[in-house]
């Protein structure tokens, strides 16, 4: 009996122009586009209008059942989990989406802003319906890939019991982003959970670039995330350690909607010809890390993870790839002054032998690559 083509549905997080979440929906794309299957991209928002936003009140994307193109990919609206039922597969892609922390706070954000929800337990009612599946398993086989479950939920104040329990009956794999994930999450879900849960990593990794590096002299930089006060002058004094010319991603967390993929093509390829990129943002890591450019990552010392937003992550990414060399970490105890330098003198320091010394961590990020692909084969086509 010949297998059949798997129809898979993808559900993305909802992004505001944000390079790095752009890269983790490019990946999606790309990884199904080259396998035998049928899929389409889901999002639970749209930006809209006011008359969009009455009719979200009404609840008439119901009816009309809208679709979106933004930043070069289409959307279907994702309202109800029994939109899913039609579908093989059903995989909840990267970010943060299947955390109940994400739940509470952006999700619910989005909703009230959009209407789609009036009130904050309203709109975390419904996210729990929708990430959480709470209301039961809308398909055969679901997969959640690439995800952060870094926080203490048991410190966070809240019982989030059910959403635990949900997971664990109504997902089939839970593939974490991260260690720490990976051991929190499985804590919380429990040994008789149903869900599978193995090691995975983010899903940005999976978009590979065929294209050469080339030497131009330069390095790239973006900071956005940890709030230091003076990155302009650590740029330009790692540009005079360096001898560098510096390269500011300045589209990151800008990215033209009508022009999203040369854009992001651009960095990409500026990344590509750089010694070294040097950020404090966890996606312009990812990205970077994927190319196989030496990253340097700055961030505020963290014992764990505080929302969506915080440094933690970044900690543990370099950690799970053993590039804890590259990461550093700013404790408040030190100067913002006395910090920056001695982030600039390891950088001088380590500018001609980053090519060696980086290689273990190219290699560690190819090999988990390669790992995660592997898996997700296995899970959506064999």
């Amino acid at each position: 009996m010949s297998r059949l083509r798997p129809k898979i549905a993808v559900i993305c997080a909802y992004n505001p122009a944000n390079a790095g979440m752009y890269s983790v929906d490019l990946a999606a794309s790309a990884y199904l586009s080259g396998r035998d299957c049928d899929f389409d991209l889901f999002v639970a928002h749209f930006r809209c209008d006011r008359a969009a936003r009455i009719a979200n009140r009404l609840r008439l994307y119901r009816l009309t059942r809208p679709q979106t193109t933004a930043h070069g990919m289409r959307y279907r609206l994702y309202f109800d989990p029994a939109q899913l039922s039609e579908y093989s597969h059903v995989v909840f892609w990267g970010d943060f989406t299947n955390n109940p922390v994400y739940g509470d706070r952006d999700f619910t954000n989005w909703d009230r802003r959009y209407t789609y929800s009036r009130s904050r337990p309203a709109a975390m009612a419904r996210w729990k319906t929708l990430y959480a599946l709470t209301g039961g398993k809308p398909a055969a086989r679901v997969v959640s890939a690439g995800q952060n479950f870094q926080n203490d939920y048991h410190a966070y104040g809240q019982d989030f019991g059910d959403v635990f329990a949900s997971l664990g009956a109504h997902f089939d794999h839970i593939l974490p982003r991260d260690p720490h994930s990976l051991t929190n999450l499985s804590g919380m879900l429990g040994a008789d959970a149903h869900a599978r849960v193995e090691q995975g990593i983010d899903c940005a990794f999976l978009l590979g670039s065929d294209a050469a590096p080339a030497d131009t002299g330069t390095f790239c930089y973006h900071f956005a995330r940890s709030g230091f006060e003076d990155v302009d002058g650590l740029v330009r004094a790692v540009q005079a350690a360096t001898g560098l010319r510096p390269v500011h991603l300045a589209e990151w967390f800008r990215l033209p909607d009508a022009t999203a993929d040369a854009a992001f093509t651009r960095m990409r390829q500026e990344m590509l010809g750089a010694r070294f990129v040097l950020t404090d943002t966890y996606h312009v890591c990812v990205n970077a890390l994927t190319l196989g450019v030496p990253t340097y990552c700055v961030g505020r010392a963290a014992a764990g993870q505080v929302g969506t937003l915080g440094d933690f992550k970044k900690k543990v990414l370099f950690d799970m790839m053993g590039a804890q060399a590259f990461h550093f970490a700013h404790d408040p105890e030190t100067t913002e002054a006395a910090f920056f330098d001695h982030v600039t003198q390891a950088i001088g320091a380590g500018t001609h032998l980053a090519a060696d010394v980086f290689g273990p961590v190219r290699d560690t990020v190819r090999q988990r690559t390669a790992d995660f692909r592997a898996r997700l084969d296995a899970i959506l086509f064999d």
